[in-house]
């Protein structure tokens, strides 16, 4: 009887698929404003009058305590980080409120506000949370509303200018006080239910003015709120069939990123060289009339601990 040679070399090139470790990667979101507490800086307000789209400044008004402007509206921020962590933002929004301790008997407490910023700063991850500070600019405009009955306690000059004009049921009146904002921010943002997480921040300018804000805000997939660890995929599994014809010689090379599932039929005077090269765990299957040819021929096969103590291949 002719024996079969059959020569196996099983390299294992790496354990079971693990969970990666989060790499840093490109931040991108969009934070909407829902509600806003400004304050901090007295002064002098401009006095408008608006006839539909035409306005008409009639004055300044003292603002001896402005108080704190509450309020709520819509607004967003678009903000970029890269993976070292440097972010930039555009940003815009406006709503109305009241304000609270002020002393401005000339307004009934109302009003609203405008403001667009730019800024430019860092971020950093701790968990589902990150932390931001970013230097800001931009402007902002607060209105206080004046109404017919609060009118009438606008200061002298103001009314001397009132008295000039024609009577218009149409008109409205409001004090405006337009910044130009410079200051530093600081901020959290805390992941949710990816991709929704809540966000707070808050800024302090050079002129005294500060600014207090919360909201909810959205990531893509893609560039994700917060760096998380990422779940290990599916095990690859590679099954292979090798028949080798009687009397012939097979050179055959297997690479398999997962488990590599390899079953052998070697007929008698085959000779095979069989190098096996896997992510995983190999298994090898042989037939009966296989296995007898080989262990007479070079002994049994190496057990898997036996391969598993085998040194890598060379690179």
């Amino acid at each position: 009887m002719t024996f079969a040679r059959l020569l196996i070399a099983a390299a294992l090139l790496a354990g079971p698929a693990r969970a990666e470790e989060p790499k840093p990667g490109w931040f991108g979101a969009i934070d909407f404003l829902t509600d806003e507490a400004m304050g901090g800086s007295d002064g002098p307000w401009d006095v408008t009058r608006s006839v539909g789209k035409t306005s008409l400044d009639l004055g300044t008004v003292a603002g001896p305590r402005n108080g704190v402007f509450v309020g709520g509206g819509w607004g967003y921020r678009l903000q970029v980080a890269t993976p070292h962590g440097m972010r930039v933002g555009i940003e815009m929004g406006f709503g109305w409120g009241r304000f609270v301790n002020a002393d401005m008997a000339w307004s009934d407490g109302t009003g609203s506000y405008f403001g667009a910023q730019a800024s430019i700063g860092y971020q950093f991850h701790l968990g589902p949370v990150i932390l931001h500070t970013a230097t800001v600019i931009g402007g902002e405009e607060v209105t206080a509303n004046i109404t017919d009955t609060s009118m009438a306690r606008l200061p002298g000059a103001v009314q001397s200018a009132l008295s000039t004009l024609p009577a218009d049921g149409s008109a409205s009146y409001g004090a405006t006080r337009t910044n130009f904002v410079l200051g530093q921010e600081v901020g959290v943002h805390v992941a949710v239910e990816k991709p929704m997480y809540l966000w707070a921040d808050a800024r302090y300018d050079i002129d005294g003015e500060w600014r207090v804000r919360l909201g909810v805000g959205f990531a893509t997939d893609e560039l994700g709120c917060c760096a998380r660890r990422r779940s290990a995929p599916a095990p690859v599994e590679n099954h292979v069939e090798v028949r080798v014809a009687p009397q012939s010689n097979a050179n055959i090379q297997i690479n398999s990123d997962g488990d590599a599932n390899v079953a052998v039929h070697a007929e008698p005077g085959a000779n095979v060289n069989l190098s096996v090269q896997a992510g995983g765990d190999v298994h090898l299957g042989l037939d009966e009339e296989t296995q007898r040819l080989m262990n007479e021929a070079i002994g049994p096969p190496p057990t898997l601990d036996q391969l598993r103590d085998l040194p890598p291949p060379p690179p």
